[in-house]
């Protein structure tokens, strides 16, 4: 790397960078997406508990 010129170091580097950011955003979106099926899931329990508890007081 001594003796390559100034833009192909900064290419690489720029290169290395966009390849670390993309990562970071791909595993945010996996990560979100993880996080709104488990939501998803969780809710899918919890409501009808929630519902029936409402009927309750109705009555």
């Amino acid at each position: 790397m001594k003796n390559k010129p100034l833009k192909v170091k900064f290419f690489y580097s720029y290169g290395i960078i966009f390849f670390f950011v993309l990562l970071l955003g791909l595993s945010s979106i996996s990560v979100t997406n993880m996080m709104t099926n488990q939501t998803i899931k969780y809710s899918e329990k919890i409501l009808p508990a929630v519902e029936q508890i409402g009927f309750v007081k109705e009555i």
